[in-house]
Formats: structure tokens, C-alpha cells, sequence
């Protein structure tokens, strides 16, 4: 038992050592089944993957108006419910298109693409109506 001990003690002890080489590899996977997700398990995720990446492609779109990037500007001050009424609402008898704007590219370019990945979702097929888009996010008019 004392063996068993003793070992457990050594990895700890080399776990710690390891972790101070400067590798800064997440520990978090850069997906998840977020339907089958702990809100415990959500919340480390968004944490640690999603608003560290999201920051930073929003801060490289447009560094000016995302310089003070934070939960919230993607999620409601009121809660983290998505869709998000405190998003620019969207009409869908005239949906925004690639080409529109610089801020729809991006949005259709990097930002739906990214959610989709992390979130382990397909992709918003129009033919069906199903998966992740636009709407995940905002809601319409």
C-alpha cells in the first residue's frame, strides 16, 4: 500500500513538474457532444475552448469593436439561453448573404464554421431546416 502511495505521490510530483515546461496544450477536448454535456462540463468548455477562440477571431476581425470581447457579446446579460435576443435580429424573408457585408462574411466564413466544430453539430442544411446556423445564435424578426 505504501508502494501505491509513494507512486501516486511521484506522478503528482511529475505532473506538476511537466506541467511547468511551458506546454500550454489544453487539457479540455476542442469539441463536445453539447447535448449530452454537464452544465458543469459546458461551462469548462466554453471557458477554456470556445471564448478563448472566439475572442480572438473577433478581436482580429475587428480589433476596435471587439477589443473588450466578453461572454456577453455573445450571450445575454439576462443568462447564457441561445438563442440570444440581445443579438442584432436577423429576417429570414431577407437573409443576410456572403457578399453582404464585411461582418456576414465573417460570420458565415469563421464563426459558424468554428461553433459548428466545437459543438459537434452539422451544419445548417436550408433543405431540411436542421443544424447549426445564424439561428443558433440570434433570432429573427
Amino acid at each position: 500500500m505504501q508502494r501505491v502511495g509513494f507512486a501516486l505521490v511521484a506522478l503528482a510530483m511529475f505532473g506538476l513538474v511537466a506541467c511547468d515546461d511551458g506546454d500550454t496544450t489544453p487539457t479540455t477536448p476542442t469539441t463536445i457532444d453539447w447535448p449530452t454535456a454537464t452544465a458543469a462540463e459546458k461551462s469548462q468548455f466554453m471557458s477554456e475552448v470556445v471564448f478563448p477562440d472566439m475572442s480572438a477571431k473577433f478581436k482580429a476581425h475587428d480589433g476596435t469593436k471587439f477589443a473588450q470581447f466578453t461572454c456577453n457579446t455573445c450571450h445575454s446579460t439576462s443568462g447564457f439561453t441561445m438563442p440570444n435576443p440581445d443579438l442584432p435580429k436577423l429576417d429570414p424573408a431577407a437573409f443576410p448573404m456572403p457578399g453582404d457585408s464585411d461582418i456576414v462574411d465573417f460570420m458565415y466564413n469563421e464563426v459558424t464554421p468554428a461553433m459548428v466544430e466545437h459543438l459537434s453539430a452539422n451544419p445548417f442544411d436550408p433543405a431540411t431546416g436542421e443544424g447549426f446556423g445564424c439561428f443558433g445564435c440570434h433570432t429573427s424578426l
